[in-house]
């Protein structure tokens, strides 16, 4: 059957067009409004119109009402399954072919960025289509024209759409979470059906099938340790053959920062689902230990004097310091200062951080950091063994499965400094005692 087109035909004189058409062996498609049988809608109203009307649909060969608006989802059983039966058999009974016109949905907003102005028909996945296609097979129809390939402006398009619209000010409706070909691929289902390839069904089909999806956390890479407050940085590889998303992601690269809010052990595992609906777990899993922020038990810098501490001749000076205004220092005639009780026993790590400064201090000088572990002073680290007058940071940690005794009620730090030569001194700046 060879086809054509013909751009406009009245009522009033096509007959010349049709027959010139038919007499040269094509066959002639008129396309006519939703209510052409029946009246109203488009179609004329006047008894004269009416009768040309008609006349003139007779000489053609193929009958297609267009159905695109019509109706939707929800009003679409009441009325049009019937209402095609009924078109079939008056074109069977007067010898035409008749295509009934099934769209997938129909939007303005590509053209007029109107998100609902009462035409909008939603796609719901495919459901608006697979009850009009099945219904209208089940009726008779032998043809079923689909509106259209490529009919973007208006929603009703079949071909493949990313669903990563591109960044710019065009409106762009995407498909509903399916696969971008899953509309085409509704088509291929209908076409078997109208052609008895597959059973009848008016359920919306699944697919089926392609390869499976696939999971990977790729950062953190391993077990990780968080505190409470802060975030942590997942990246996360998915695919498969059907198109996939992960959580509210749906484009590569698939990454978060995912917050920590209490304490606890978490297992991290992400869940990849592909547009088809099937899920599957990442095939690895990441232990996240969320921990409390460190507890600053101490954290001194002299600038206020000897106030958390019982002083034994050490002074404050401007003279050098580390951070602020004022330094302590130890001279030939100081001997310790000792901390305040820290409760340091409900916590699982400790950190001791200071800086100190060596001028001229001899190897059998006693200057020493000190740890009261509730019975006894020990100690912890020699301070005589520096670069000379240069300040020196120290950062100690402990926890309490290694060191049990510094985990008390009554945990104290001490600076030892007697036993310094005449002309010697020992400068110390930012004592800081945190726990965790």
């Amino acid at each position: 059957m060879a086809a054509t087109s013909v751009t406009k035909v009245t009522c009033a004189r096509p007959s010349s067009s049709f027959d010139g058409l038919t007499s040269r062996g094509y066959s002639v498609l008129v396309r006519v409004p939703a209510a052409w049988r029946i009246g109203g809608g488009q179609l004329v109203t006047s008894t004269a119109a009416k009768d040309e009307f008609y006349k003139q649909i007779l000489r053609t060969d193929i009958i297609m009402p267009w159905h695109v608006g019509a109706y939707r989802e929800d009003s679409y059983l009441n009325t049009w399954p019937e209402r095609i039966r009924e078109d079939i058999n008056w074109a069977k009974a007067r010898g035409k072919d008749y295509v009934p016109v099934v769209y997938p949905g129909f939007s303005r907003y590509n053209l007029e960025n109107r998100v609902d102005d009462g035409s909008y028909r939603p796609r719901n996945k495919g459901s608006f289509y697979w009850m009009q296609a099945s219904r209208a097979l089940n009726v008779g129809a032998q043809i079923l024209f689909l509106a259209q390939f490529d009919e973007m402006d208006e929603g009703t398009q079949f071909f493949k759409v990313s669903q990563k619209v591109p960044v710019g000010a065009s409106p762009f409706r995407i498909y509903d979470n399916v696969n971008n070909d899953h509309y085409l691929w509704l088509a291929g289902e209908s076409g078997k059906m109208l052609r008895g390839e597959k059973a009848y069904t008016t359920t919306l089909p699944t697919r089926s099938g392609g390869s499976v999806a696939s999971c990977f956390i790729n950062t953190p890479s391993g077990n990780v340790t968080k505190k409470v407050g802060e975030s942590l940085y997942v990246n996360v590889s998915g695919s498969d053959s059907d198109g996939v998303e992960l959580s509210s992601d749906s484009a590569a690269p698939y990454e978060w920062n995912v917050p920590f809010a209490q304490t606890g052990t978490f297992v991290l595992t992400a869940k990849v689902k592909d547009l088809l609906g099937s899920y599957t777990d990442s095939s690895n899993s990441i232990t996240v230990n969320v921990v409390s922020p460190a507890t600053t038990l101490l954290n001194e810098g002299f600038e206020n004097g000897f106030g958390n501490w019982t002083n034994e001749m050490w002074q404050t000076s401007t003279a050098n310091k580390h951070s602020g205004n004022y330094a302590a220092v130890a001279n030939d005639t100081s001997n310790n200062i000792y901390g305040k009780d820290l409760n340091t026993g409900s916590y699982n790590k400790m950190t001791v951080s200071f800086w100190y400064r060596d001028e001229g201090i001899d190897a059998d000088d006693g200057v020493y950091l000190m740890f009261y572990d509730g019975a006894t002073w020990v100690n912890v680290v020699d301070l005589n063994v520096t670069t000379e007058n240069t300040w020196v940071s120290k950062t100690l940690t402990f926890t309490k499965s290694a060191n049990p005794q510094y985990f008390k009620s009554n945990f104290k730090i001490r600076f030892r400094g007697n036993s310094i030569d005449s002309g010697e001194k020992l400068w110390l700046d930012d004592v800081k005692v945190t726990v965790e």
